[in-house]
């Protein structure tokens, strides 16, 4: 049971890290092409898009972190929970700023290292 919940976790934290770095891409890419500056307040939009791409850079630091953490086999500590329960805190506010359902993608993105965590201490508290 060890194995496979270190293999679902490994699963879901890739996958969260390639959907985050997409979205990385995406806004990086509006940023610098200037597409802030058909906006009415190109400052704020150009703050929206810079400050989406750090938040989506975070998550996909997060689940590498979290990933050599979990092959490494080491100890997990209380930071790494509050870390992710701020991130899915944080991907809430995304449902301001989203439209078409991306904001729903976008909790459920910072919703999975929160989920891998919780269910690694749950489930798969020593490691020997």
């Amino acid at each position: 049971m060890k194995i496979v919940g270190r293999i679902i976790c490994s699963l879901l934290l890739v996958l969260c890290s390639l959907v985050s770095f997409v979205f990385v891409f995406i806004e990086l890419r509006s940023l610098f092409a200037g597409d802030f500056l058909l906006f009415n307040n190109p400052v704020l939009a150009a703050l929206t898009y810079l400050f989406r791409a750090l938040f989506f850079l975070s998550l996909v630091a997060f689940s590498i972190f979290l990933m050599v953490i979990y092959l490494k086999k080491k100890e997990m500590h209380y930071i790494y929970y509050l870390l992710a329960a701020s991130l899915t805190f944080g991907s809430f506010f995304s449902l301001f700023f989203y439209t078409n359902y991306i904001g729903l993608l976008v909790i459920f993105l910072a919703i999975v290292p929160t989920s891998t965590t919780l269910l690694r201490r749950l489930f798969i508290k020593k490691d020997n």
